[in-house]
């Protein structure tokens, strides 16, 4: 219905907003640089938001949406990050600096200058 009666959801890919759906936070651009820290922080972002209503909908199966958060999940295109540190009026290297003090050591850990995550969506200890 909304569609019908105007609104025009996001022309942006998965991959780029770290979201299943393009239709949520319209107004706002700085809520995929929210959602990849909330990911850096406490391992899960927007798409395992997402992902975990549409199996309790039962629009999505446990398996299905694992590989769908595993792709997606926590992921912000550059782009995003470069407005909000215009935004800011903070460099982007200054913004990385920042953000990865934030990454939760018990979830990443850094190899060979890269931030690697150290868990797996749909494994249990």
């Amino acid at each position: 219905m909304a569609l019908e009666n105007g609104l025009t959801p996001r022309n942006d890919s998965q991959e780029n907003i770290g979201a299943i759906f393009n239709f949520d936070q319209l107004d706002e651009d700085f809520i995929h640089v929210n959602q990849m820290m909330k990911f850096f922080k406490f391992g899960f972002g927007k798409a395992t938001d997402e992902a975990s209503e549409l199996i309790r909908l039962g629009d999505m199966s446990r398996n299905e949406a694992i590989k769908v958060v595993e792709r997606i999940d926590g992921q912000c295109h550059d782009l995003y990050i470069e407005n909000f540190c215009k935004y800011l009026e903070i460099s982007v290297e200054d913004f990385w600096e920042i953000a990865n003090n934030y990454r939760n050591l018990d979830l990443w850990e850094k190899v060979d200058s890269k931030w690697q995550k150290n868990f797996s969506v749909g494994l249990s200890k």
